[in-house]
């Protein structure tokens, strides 16, 4: 497939994160990538996906916790199954997919064997993900606060800029702490990086979740059309990565990262163009628009009254010679004249609505708009119509 159309593309990262998943199928199989698994499980939960391979992922997940935390069932790769089994954890419960009961202070006695110099494995990214697993319980954990204190730490001397991935978990983090100071510093570093161009590649795809998720904090409509602009080619490079890319060589937060920002990127961009469009980008045309719809609205009034008074019959009826004195003629003619009234208020009010309430300024998005809602409610007036039709056709035979 080479096509490097939007939603194709964005089907087949979904396609692929598919694949992912139909290879685990067993608790031996979690074990090989842990902490990407239950990444994964977030960033689908949170995007709302379901089928069976997710269910399976949930019950396997639910299994891993009680095997590393109630049972302790740890290998060598502790630090990944330890982080992995508090995020499912965290992530189950967040979505209520929870079945496995765990135990705040058995959490403690765990992580208290192996917290050093105030964190964990001497890693910023598991430590921040543990972080986030275990504010639940915090008031449990002795620890917690001393975690906080230094995962902070660690962003306002900035070593969280090493790694991309670093940016995605201390902002997830620093959510649930509700810390909009240090949010917006990270807002502010990952702005600065992109404007002095000075972001890698295979980063580039966090620094846009970040940029793009917290674009409010600035209201400088020139700043806010570089970080639409940034994001959205960010995803379509991310995209044609993926497409060309075996999944094995993929991480599964790369993937997960993608999912989630494709879709609040989908979600948001029509409320994101009135943001930030400035007078130069301004459409002329939306300027006319709303001069348009009065005119669809006076046009349709006066068509009606003209129906109402008789005078469509008046004076078309005779164009049509014998066939003007057939009742059924007369009434499709009314049918008619019926679906050109309503295709003039339809126009006129859904110009009017984007415009005035809405508030949109880009033409593409208000005639997008138009059409869909054309599409949609011209069939309603087609089945409105044949019931006018023998309305009338039963009112003249009366």
């Amino acid at each position: 497939m080479k096509t490097t159309n939007h939603y194709i593309s964005k089907e087949i990262n979904t396609l692929k994160i598919w694949g992912d998943l139909e290879e685990v199928s067993k608790i031996e199989e979690i074990r090989i990538d842990p902490v990407g698994n239950t990444i994964y499980l977030y960033f689908l939960l949170k995007n709302r996906k379901r089928g069976y391979e997710i269910d399976t992922l949930i019950d396997l997940i639910n299994e891993w916790i009680n095997e590393i935390i109630n049972k302790e069932n740890i290998s060598r790769a502790l630090d990944v199954e330890i982080t992995s089994a508090l995020l499912g954890y965290r992530v189950l419960k967040k979505y209520n997919k929870l079945k496995t009961n765990i135990k705040a202070d058995k959490v403690n006695y765990i992580l208290s064997k192996y917290i050093e110099n105030n964190h964990f494995f001497d890693n910023f990214i598991l430590s921040t993900i543990i972080g986030y697993s275990i504010i639940d319980i915090k008031e449990n954990i002795v620890f917690f606060s001393d975690l906080v204190t230094w995962i902070k730490n660690q962003i306002i001397k900035r070593n969280v800029l090493s790694d991309g991935k670093n940016l995605i978990f201390s902002y997830l983090f620093l959510k649930e702490l509700m810390d909009k100071e240090l949010i917006e510093l990270i807002f502010k570093l990952s702005y600065q990086l992109f404007n002095d161009a000075d972001i890698l590649f295979s980063d580039e795809l966090y620094y846009s979740y970040i940029l793009w998720n917290n674009r409010t904090l600035n209201k400088d409509k020139t700043i806010l059309k570089k970080i639409r602009q940034f994001t959205e080619e960010s995803i379509k490079n991310a995209e044609e990565y993926i497409r060309r890319t075996d999944s094995t060589e993929i991480s599964k937060i790369y993937k997960g990262v993608l999912l989630d920002l494709t879709n609040e990127y989908e979600k948001t961009t029509i409320k994101v163009a009135k943001e930030e469009v400035t007078l130069d980008e301004l459409d002329r045309k939306v300027l006319i628009a709303p001069l348009f719809s009065m005119l669809m609205l006076y046009l349709g009034c006066y068509i009606g009254n003209l129906m109402r008074l008789g005078y469509i019959d008046t004076f078309i009826l005779p164009l049509l010679g014998n066939f003007g004195s057939d009742k059924t003629i007369i009434a499709a003619l009314h049918g008619l004249t019926f679906i050109v009234i309503f295709s003039m208020y339809l126009i006129a009010f859904s110009l009017l609505w984007d415009i005035l309430y809405k508030k949109n300024v880009r033409m593409e998005i208000i005639t997008k708009n138009l059409i869909d809602r054309f599409k949609n409610r011209i069939l309603e007036a087609l089945i409105v119509t044949p019931s006018v039709i023998i309305s009338i056709i039963k009112w003249f035979y009366s």
